[in-house]
């Protein structure tokens, strides 16, 4: 499914950096928010996380909102099995 969204944020390299941690998280987006399981994380806090500028968080969800394959992907995703 990654191979189908890439090309969306290929121009932006901060938005993939942010998709692919996103994916590897497990981090999904629910309500216009960003979730961990049950947890509701902030835009800053997950800059901070992947060391990014918040605004390129606040992008990456509006770009995968406006997206359908890629809404799709993000609000789908569960928290990987530890």
């Amino acid at each position: 499914m990654w191979k189908q969204i890439e090309h969306y944020f290929n121009a932006y390299p901060q938005r993939k950096k942010i998709a692919q941690k996103m994916l590897e998280y497990g981090i999904k987006i629910h309500n216009n928010e960003f979730h961990c399981g049950l947890i509701e994380l902030s835009d800053s806090k997950i800059a901070r996380a992947f060391q990014v500028d918040r605004r390129a968080v606040t992008a990456t969800e509006k770009l995968s909102l406006k997206n359908q394959n890629s809404l799709k992907f993000f609000h789908t995703l569960h928290q990987p099995a530890i």
